[in-house]
């Protein structure tokens, strides 16, 4: 079964996971909305407040996002097994991230982890060929492409480790992860390559989300007072295109990872 097939099939976790992510969207919304009434206000301990709310409940809903992501693995990699689909995906997978509980919680750290390194590395990148974009301004556009290439080529190592320990109950979830990493950098080659494809199809889809969004926003942003329209207005683009990007280019590109991953497994 091809990339895109399993992404259809597996369609209710995108869906939740988009849920998700439209709730913490209305939460950011409405917490600029409020943070610019309390500072118009001069209410310095209000903001703080509001502040260390919004913190505690970015951690609640990533941790939720993370474990529905989990979830999704735990399917893909039944049908990765045994080529069939789980009659009840949100309960088959709820069991087997139940079952794998303690492994999924360390690959949120993985994640962490992972998402650190590219961001060094990025910087390499930036500090790397800054001295290119002074002789000629349309390097910048190479670096972009360069850091998006970048990420995607190490943003699902945790998810393939997490695949990889889904589909080998039979030893422990350290060999699992051990042997993942090991068979992810073995086949860097392959996985590159897919990187390449993957980087294509995330920029043309980011880039027509980004202008779908752009023009209702722009449509919508009349109808609030000039004075706060924007900023309102701005924020409600980013997290939607957010939004839109990990329920559905990230759950695309994480399932298309996973699959030339397997190949190779």
């Amino acid at each position: 079964m091809k990339a895109f097939d399993i992404f259809k099939k597996t369609m209710i976790f995108v869906w939740m996971r988009l849920g998700i992510n439209l709730a913490v969207s209305a939460g950011v919304i409405l917490w600029t909305i409020m943070w610019i009434a309390i500072a118009s206000a001069s209410e310095n301990g209000f903001m703080i407040i509001l502040a260390v709310i919004a913190i505690a409940l970015s951690i609640i809903m990533q941790y939720i996002g993370y474990m529905i992501k989990s979830a999704q693995i735990a399917v893909i990699a039944e049908i990765f097994q045994t080529g069939r689909i789980p009659n009840n995906m949100v309960e088959f997978g709820k069991e087997r991230v139940k079952s794998k509980f303690a492994q999924a919680n360390v690959y949120i750290l993985l994640d962490k982890l992972v998402s650190g390194s590219v961001r060094q590395i990025n910087k390499v990148v930036n500090s790397t060929v800054g001295w290119i974009e002074k002789l000629v301004p349309q390097a910048s556009f190479i670096t972009n492409i360069v850091q998006k290439f970048t990420t995607l080529t190490l943003t699902y190592v945790d998810e393939c480790c997490l695949c990889y320990t889904f589909m080998k109950d039979e030893q422990s979830a350290f060999k699992s992860a051990a042997d993942g990493v090991v068979i992810y950098f073995q086949n860097w080659k392959s996985l590159l390559k897919s990187s390449a494809k993957g980087t294509g199809i995330t920029i043309v889809a980011e880039l027509a989300v980004g202008i779908i969004v752009y023009l209702i926003i722009m449509a919508i942003v009349g109808l609030f007072d000039a004075s706060l329209g924007w900023l309102i207005a701005l924020v409600a683009a980013i997290c939607i295109i957010f939004s839109l990007r990990d329920a559905f280019i990230s759950s695309f590109m994480m399932i298309y990872t996973m699959e030339n991953f397997n190949k190779e497994a």
